[in-house]
């Protein structure tokens, strides 16, 4: 399955040169309501210790896993202005099974198992213990998914699918290792990267052919269709 991650040029050239992917921390996400539960759920359960609320669980959890965030659909304008850095980024598509982002023993929540759903109401976890050290994939699965895959219906144009895997230790980010040249099978150039001025272009063009050589995925340049707002591809020329 190939789903896909927007980049500045930057995060691009970072994630090729580094061979890594970074999974961050829900306290770190544009959204600050992201992983937030129903306030009827927020209370403790009456044979918890008083020592750990849901509250307090919430807040640790954002802080001790780490999500990739990715996507179905590598055309998206509204993607491209908020995470591809106004169209002047990149679009990567990721192998997710080469890259172990299939993987269940490794992701609490793996690719195959993470669309996001969108909803009008928050997750209601009122009836749930939330564990108290860490989640168990097999046996916490439909609490995972209610507390980390229900975002604000009004982000429903993203079309996210989430891999979520806990951090080995409590950070930001932790950057996973694969490798891009079989990890990455497509990438995008943004559109606006050509209605940049020539003094600009030509160092930043030279940039990107370097970022991709030896890479063998499939290598396009996005703009504008002629008669409506959609966005349509190019190959790429080197």
């Amino acid at each position: 399955m190939i789903l896909y991650k927007y980049l500045t040029l930057e995060g691009l050239e970072a994630c090729i040169q580094n061979r890594t992917l970074k999974f961050s921390a829900p306290h770190t996400f544009n959204d600050p309501f992201d992983f937030s539960a129903s306030p009827h759920g927020l209370c403790s359960h009456p044979h918890w210790e008083k020592t750990m609320s849901n509250p307090d669980r919430l807040f640790m959890y954002r802080r001790q896993l780490g999500v990739l965030c990715l996507t179905r659909n590598p055309l998206n304008s509204l993607m491209w202005s908020h995470y591809g850095d106004k169209h002047t980024g990149a679009v990567i598509g990721i192998e997710t099974e080469y890259c172990g982002l299939e993987c269940s023993e490794d992701n609490l929540i793996p690719a195959l198992s993470g669309s996001v759903q969108y909803h009008s109401r928050r997750p209601d976890v009122s009836s749930d213990i939330l564990p108290s050290v860490e989640f168990l994939s097999a046996t916490n699965r439909q609490l995972l998914e209610r507390l980390f895959l229900i975002k604000a219906a009004h982000w429903a144009y993203e079309e996210e699918v989430r891999v979520v895997r806990k951090l080995k230790n409590i950070s930001n980010y932790e950057l996973i290792p694969f490798n891009p040249v079989h990890g990455i099978a497509e990438i995008y150039v943004g559109a606006a990267f050509f209605s940049q001025q020539p003094s600009e272009y030509e160092p930043i063009k030279r940039k990107f052919v370097k970022i991709f050589e030896n890479l063998p995925a499939k290598k396009f340049v996005c703009g504008l269709h002629q008669t409506t707002w959609e966005l349509e591809t190019s190959p790429w020329l080197d």
